[in-house]
C-alpha cells in the first residue's frame, strides 16, 4: 500500500519524502508483527479495550481470527481427503484442475461458514456477551513502562538523528 505513495514521491523528485515514507512503513510493519508476535489475540483485544477501541472492531478482529482457523483446519482436512483419493501431480495447468479448485475452494468456504456458525452458536450457549472474559486482571507492569519509555527513546533518537547534517 505505501509502495503507490514512495512510488509517486520518487516520480515526483522527493527522495527524502519518499525514504521517510518507505522507513516509516517498515517499522511500522514491524512493530505490528513484533506485537502480534508476542502477544495472545484475548489479551491484545482486551487491551485494545482498555484503551477505548471501538466493540464493533473488537467483534470484527476477535471473529475474523477464530474463523481463519477454522477455514485453515477445514481446509487442511479437504487437502488430506483429496490426497487419499489421489488428487495432485505436476504443476502443469490444465481447465480441469482450474475447475476442480474452484469447486473445492466453493465446499471450503461453504463447510467453513456452517463450522463458524457453529462455533458461535456454542460461544452464546457457553455466556459469550461480546468480549473476551480473560482469567486475570490485566494491569501494567514495570516491563511495560520500560517498553513505552524505551520506544520513546528511540522514535526521538532516530528524529534527532534525521535532522542532524551528517
Amino acid at each position: 500500500f505505501c509502495g503507490v505513495f514512495v512510488v509517486f514521491s520518487l516520480v515526483a523528485g522527493e527522495t527524502q519524502r519518499a525514504a521517510a515514507l518507505l522507513e516509516k512503513s517498515y517499522l511500522s510493519a514491524l512493530a505490528a508483527l513484533a506485537v502480534a508476535a508476542t502477544t495472545p489475540v484475548a489479551r491484545f483485544l482486551a487491551g485494545l479495550e482498555a484503551l477505548g477501541a471501538p466493540r464493533f472492531l473488537l467483534w470484527v478482529i476477535q471473529f475474523l481470527h477464530r474463523y481463519l482457523f477454522v477455514t485453515s483446519e477445514q481446509a487442511q482436512h479437504m487437502r488430506q481427503a483429496a490426497a487419499s483419493r489421489g488428487a495432485g501431480g505436476g504443476f502443469r495447468f490444465r481447465s480441469w484442475r482450474l475447475r476442480a479448485a474452484s469447486s473445492a475452494i466453493a465446499v471450503l468456504f461453504a463447510r467453513s461458514y456452517r463450522r463458524a456458525e457453529a462455533t458461535y452458536r456454542a460461544m452464546l450457549s457457553r455466556g459469550f456477551q461480546g468480549r473476551i472474559q480473560l482469567l486475570y486482571e490485566l494491569s501494567p507492569d514495570w516491563g511495560d513502562a520500560l517498553l513505552v519509555v524505551l520506544g520513546i527513546a528511540v522514535s526521538i533518537g532516530l528524529r534527532v538523528a534525521m535532522v542532524l547534517p551528517a
